[in-house]
């Protein structure tokens, strides 16, 4: 299996996450090292329909051991 670079970015509140929705030139620095890249959120403070086509989106929880995937992000990033 080849080795595939992830990027995350983590979020811990709403206008947080909106601020970032605003400036998508921040993210395309990341695309340029990164084959996959992740907003990792608290449970239930962003929906898959909110997230950016190009990104996935994780829910962490407090009481999981492990993030709960909640949209996969596309095989090839654009840049």
């Amino acid at each position: 299996m080849p080795l595939t670079r992830e990027a995350y970015e983590f979020k811990v509140d709403r206008r947080d996450f909106l601020n970032e929705l605003k400036t998508p030139e921040k993210r395309r620095r990341a695309y340029a090292i990164a084959d996959h890249y992740w907003f990792v959120v608290p449970e239930k403070l962003v929906t898959a329909s909110e997230e950016p086509s190009e990104c996935g989106l994780m829910w962490g929880s407090r009481d999981e051991t492990r993030p709960t995937l909640m949209k996969m992000q596309p095989i090839s990033i654009p840049i």
